[in-house]
């Protein structure tokens, strides 16, 4: 069964403290780190592949609505309302960038990240602060959710919605 973990870690100020946390988190970060180098090369390409595909379908659209306003015939815009039907169908998604450790982060990064990306995550910090003091402890409820695998759903009116299911949590606080 996928597993959240909660660990805190006390020690005295130059007790190695990010010492450990960088000899155990290191290999994560390398990972992190190739997967950026490669969302930024799929950034690039989408961008141009993007590109043509919104010039192609504003051409389609344009032909459309030319054939609307020249009274063409049903089946002459049923062709060309299929074409951009297809058209449309065809969108690119946006390459969405993998991360796994969080620290100084914002509940809604977090959460983004855990529907777009990794289902799981760890908020993880030598200094214990930035992981209390970040956005992300504002919303406990959702964390306790996380924590046990439970499904969030977060709908706002002025943003995108929110669907996280079968997500993990690990929190390490030092």
């Amino acid at each position: 069964v996928p597993t959240s973990l909660m660990l805190m870690i006390v020690a005295k100020s130059g007790e190695r403290k990010s010492a450990v946390e960088s000899k155990f988190f290191n290999p994560i970060r390398e990972f992190e780190q190739s997967k950026r180098t490669t969302y930024e090369k799929d950034c690039q390409s989408w961008e141009i592949k993007h590109k043509i595909w919104q010039i192609e379908r504003k051409a389609i659209e344009k032909k459309f609505d030319k054939a609307i306003n020249q009274n063409a015939s049903n089946e002459e815009i049923d062709v060309i309302r299929t074409e951009l039907s297809q058209k449309m169908s065809e969108e690119l998604k946006r390459p969405t960038p993998i991360k796994a450790l969080y620290d100084d982060s914002t509940a809604q990064a977090l959460y983004g990240g855990l529907q777009n990306g990794l289902p799981f995550a760890g908020l993880i910090s030598s200094e214990g602060g930035n992981i209390l003091k970040s956005g992300a402890f504002t919303d406990m409820a959702k964390l306790n959710s996380l924590w046990s695998g439970e499904p969030i759903i977060i709908d706002r009116v002025k943003a995108e919605s929110i669907h996280i299911s079968d997500a993990r949590l690990t929190t390490v606080i030092m």
